[in-house]
């Protein structure tokens, strides 16, 4: 099945704002590598969904993202779910280490969240976005606003985001 690609982005402050001349862009891409991804999961409801990527559509994004900024000067670092809710994010920045990266068992966000809002904060580039793929809601956040704030994500962020939804069935939109 085709995932398909929903697309919302969410400007910080009034809108993307470019690098300036001769600056170079930091771009965090939060990838969810949790297992509703590659295989079939059930709902709470007992309802068994596809799985929402198994093409690895999210993957061949991340190619996209890296693949643009290849000799730019631009950085891309990806961010994936650790395997558990206590488990540190892995870091990936080239295509075979993300091809590499193993699925997991849970949609932990809370601390590869905190990861790119920490790469971020210490980069020096001139301009800054926070990317993520994912498809579905967090395991360990209790409140929604809790990954905005975790992220630290306010009308004066010094950072652009955009999120990309995919989902493998109409069901699992309206989890």
């Amino acid at each position: 099945m085709v995932s398909m690609w929903v697309a919302l982005m969410l400007a910080a402050g009034s809108g993307p704002v470019p690098a300036p001349p001769g600056q170079s862009s930091e771009v965090v891409l939060v990838l969810d590598t949790s297992c509703s991804m590659a295989v079939p999961f059930q709902t709470d409801q007992g309802k068994t969904l596809p799985p929402n990527d198994p093409d690895r559509a999210a993957v061949l994004g991340v190619e996209i993202v890296q693949g643009l900024t290849k000799g730019s000067g631009d950085a891309v670092t990806v961010v994936s779910f650790g395997e558990s809710q206590d488990a540190s994010p892995h870091q990936s920045s080239t295509p075979d280490e993300v091809k590499a990266l193993h699925y997991v068992g849970g949609t932990f966000f809370k601390k590869p969240l905190i990861e790119a809002k920490s790469l971020l904060d210490a980069s020096g580039r001139g301009h800054k976005m926070f990317v993520f793929f994912t498809d579905g809601a967090p395991e360990d956040l209790q409140n929604p606003m809790e990954g905005p704030q975790t992220l630290g994500l306010t009308p004066q962020s010094p950072f652009d985001t955009l999120i990309i939804g995919l989902y493998g069935s109409d069901d699992a939109k309206g989890l």
